[in-house]
């Protein structure tokens, strides 16, 4: 009996390590093959900015910096009482354009529009305050692209997160539609 249980029990440790190396389990970065692949979904990311002077610049200085093939941050100012959107500007040099915001989801009015003269995938609207949805839903409004993630403005994240969420809907083949991640503190 000793015999058959040492011999199962070094074919679960050794089909153990056999399956982390099929899943690529050990692997530090398995992400990376998605950097390069032409089946890794355009992203746009948005943050919603209710008084966030404190944090904003810093948050949004980490979400320029994530490694991730294509994307656009946009940055939505919704009717700030502090200098939220005079930080942004200091910052990240904006300019005021004339941009063509769909009108696919009821918002309140956006007053301006302003893309960045050192970062051309950063895009920040000024807005009357409508509260985090009404921000979302203009953000969603004024995105590009087909898929969508919202961050609060005093968030940062790793460099890797979206290539990490996103994972499972490049995998999928266009079965999988939405994805979430952990937040930790």
């Amino acid at each position: 009996m000793i015999v058959i249980i040492t011999i199962y029990g070094a074919m679960l440790i050794i089909s153990f390590f056999q399956i982390r190396k099929i899943y690529q389990l050990d692997q530090i970065e398995p992400y990376e093959e998605f950097l390069q692949s032409s089946f890794t979904k355009p992203i746009s990311i948005l943050v919603p900015a209710y008084n966030e002077s404190i944090g904003i610049c810093a948050s949004v200085r980490s979400l320029l910096s994530i490694e991730y093939p294509e994307f656009e941050v946009i940055v939505i100012n919704d009717g700030s009482t502090d200098d939220t959107l005079q930080k942004l500007d200091e910052v990240f040099k904006l300019k005021k354009t004339n941009m063509v915001v769909r009108r696919q989801l009821e918002t309140k009015e956006i007053k301006a529009m302003y893309t960045s003269t050192i970062y051309p995938n950063l895009i920040v609207a000024d807005k009357d305050n409508g509260g985090k949805a009404d921000a979302l839903n203009a953000g969603i409004n004024i995105s590009k692209y087909p898929y969508f993630c919202s961050l609060d403005g005093d968030s940062i994240i790793e460099r890797n997160a979206f290539l990490k969420v996103l994972k499972p809907i490049i995998e999928s083949d266009d079965e999988v539609i939405a994805s979430g991640g952990t937040v930790r503190i």
